[in-house]
């Protein structure tokens, strides 16, 4: 039998804030919030195993969606740190290094 995992990145259709189908920047988060919902939830009854990147987002899930609170499992992506002169630095990096984050500038990720 082969099981099924379920990785949710996407918070969109658990933010308790109610997006405008009429204006311009929020109507694609709209349509996150209430039509994507459905295929999350779909696939959520259907895994296994439900993986999210946050304590909030877990409890936001298990209040949505009618899952058993131990199928849904907490996994922040592992990043190693190494001690350089006293501060926390992120192996691998050496000497003057930006770190480049790269994200949209919907209006949900509050930049």
């Amino acid at each position: 039998m082969t099981r099924k995992t379920l990785y949710l990145h996407q918070p969109i259709p658990f933010f308790a804030y109610k997006w405008s189908l009429f204006k311009k920047e929020e109507s694609i988060l709209w349509l996150y919030t209430n039509i994507y919902c459905y295929m999350i939830k779909a696939s959520a009854r259907e895994a296994d195993q439900v993986i999210v990147q946050t304590e909030w987002l877990r409890e936001r899930v298990s209040d949505i969606l009618p899952l058993a609170r131990d199928k849904i499992v907490v996994e922040r992506p592992a990043i190693k740190t190494i001690d350089v002169g006293g501060s926390k630095c992120i192996d691998g990096l050496k000497g003057k290094h930006k770190l480049f984050y790269p994200a949209s500038e919907m209006i949900y990720k509050n930049h």
